[in-house]
């Protein structure tokens, strides 16, 4: 390697010490945080505003706040699901264009983006139609009834029409993360929950003339803002084809599909779809176990979730790095770099989701009070919003181990440990608690927090056994360990 580097090809020198490692971590994690940050609040404004429908919407719209809190949060379930099955697509693009990345291969980096935006926008199509025409059915099937049933129906069908840019917007930002560039993710999120705000704004009680449209003007300000997103991604990298380092990632039509590269990416994303299908069914099956505690208590129990969702977010854009750093240290042969920032990302991850859930324990009803205004609901969901906070270190672990697993593309592992988890041990405590000893919400934190026991031990216990560091066992020969520019500049290459 020459001596002479550009600014965007800064070799390591010398060691390699701990603040080094936070700074790299941050710097990817940071912007990631945002925009999860974002595509939290693009939920949390829907949350907002249908949980704040003014009397003449409410008279008008035939329903109130809970009825509308709890449908929506219904609809959600399925809108996430989703997201789910997007997920086994952006999950492995990200993990094996960072391999690429990491390995100087930016070609085919390129070639995995491409391959992997035309399988997302097939694959958005096809749920988008599924959601709207069976949207019914699976309301019903969660346990609704009467008003709930009828008005999280229309949230459903009318959420739809925005799934396939979803699947694009989702994509597409996977593909800029694996490459190290996190900042245009987060703009690009940043005007998505600007429209949608602005939208839910506008139309759930009729603001500055606009109709009252209640629960489906919340669902189309969301459509509306992931059909714009997604062409934002499509066309920023149209027309910046070196963005993210990742070479030509042109809008996808034209492009053919190769066995190969599909056959890669299923190889990852199978199993992350199994993993997370399993986390939602489990999801569903106890949120069925909640349902029957009444209205304002489900009401609740969804206020807690996107609440809780803020403590998350570190969890979650740490995960994110760590997937980032551990698949470009790993294409460039550094297994003992990919653990060291793997365990620096759990470190900052931690402290972050530590202090989240001591603010949720002293503070609960500040928080419940901004998303909510009925204060039955805030009263229920008090005391269990506490015990939610307490576990969220655990959550820390859980979130950033499955990223680092992500990273080197060990997603069966993760997915086994979902099953036990989410389908095991929260059901089964769940019904315990809830059912037979009559816990009520309590009764479901605990089963959630201990759920959370449970799953951060079996990933750590992964993570410690290092066989994660082979799960790709066919990757393309790697480069000399001497040639490793781009680890260095992994925070300048695309983030200056």
């Amino acid at each position: 390697m020459s001596k002479t580097q550009t600014k965007k090809e800064i070799v390591f020198e010398g060691e390699i010490t701990p603040n080094r490692l936070r700074k790299q971590v941050w710097s990817l994690a940071w912007p990631t945080i945002g925009e999860q940050c974002l595509n939290l609040l693009v939920g949390l404004s829907d949350v907002f505003f249908v949980g704040h429908l003014t009397s003449t919407a409410v008279n008008q719209l035939g329903y109130g706040s809970a009825e509308a809190l709890t449908s929506a949060a219904l609809a959600t379930f399925f809108t996430w699901v989703s997201f789910v099955i997007f997920s086994a697509v952006s999950i492995p693009a990200t993990t094996l264009v960072a391999r690429a990345y990491g390995a100087h291969d930016i070609k085919h980096a390129a070639h995995i983006g491409r391959q992997a935006l035309v399988v997302g926008l097939i694959t958005g199509i096809i749920v988008g139609i599924i959601l709207h025409f069976s949207a019914s059915y699976l309301i019903l099937a969660f346990g609704a009834s009467g008003n709930v049933a009828q008005i999280g129906t229309i949230y459903l069908e009318t959420a739809a029409f925005g799934l396939p840019l979803w699947a694009l917007l989702t994509i597409g930002n996977a593909c800029l993360r694996g490459s190290g560039d996190t900042r245009t993710p987060l703009l690009i999120m940043l005007l998505v929950n600007s429209i949608n705000i602005v939208g839910s704004a506008l139309l759930v009680n009729g603001t500055l003339g606009f109709p009252i449209m209640g629960i489906r003007g919340a669902a189309m300000a969301a459509a509306t803002a992931w059909t714009v997103g997604g062409l934002a991604v499509a066309i920023r990298l149209y027309k910046a084809p070196r963005l993210g380092n990742i070479g030509a990632l042109y809008i996808p039509f034209g492009v053919k599909l190769e066995a190969a590269t599909i056959l890669a990416m299923l190889r990852i994303g199978l199993p992350t779809l199994g993993e997370q299908l399993a986390f939602q069914f489990g999801i569903f099956f106890f949120a069925r176990m909640v349902v029957g505690l009444g209205t304002t208590n489900y009401a609740a129990h969804n206020a807690i979730i996107s609440i809780d969702s803020i403590a998350f977010l570190p969890g979650m854009g740490f995960g994110i790095a760590a997937t980032v750093l551990v698949g470009q240290c790993l294409g460039a042969n550094r297994p003992d770099l990919a653990k060291r920032y793997a365990i620096t990302s759990y470190q900052l991850g931690l402290v972050f989701m530590t202090f989240m859930g001591i603010t949720f324990v002293l503070f609960p009803q500040f928080f419940l009070s901004i998303l909510v205004n009925d204060p039955n609901v805030i009263e229920a969901a008090t005391n269990p919003l506490r015990i939610a906070g307490m576990f969220d270190p655990l959550l820390a672990t859980v979130f950033i181990f499955i990223g680092v697993l992500r990273g080197a593309g060990d997603t069966r592992y993760p997915m086994y440990a979902r099953i036990i988890s989410s389908c095991g041990v929260r059901f089964i405590l769940g019904y315990i608690f809830i059912e037979l000893i009559g816990l009520s919400l309590y009764g479901a934190r605990l089963a959630m927090g201990l759920d959370s026991v449970v799953l951060s031990i079996m990933v750590v216990w992964r993570f410690k056994s290092g066989r994660w560091q082979s799960a790709i066992k066919d990757e393309p020969e790697q480069l000399e360990e001497s040639s490793l520019p781009q680890l260095a500049a992994i925070q300048s290459s695309a983030n200056e």
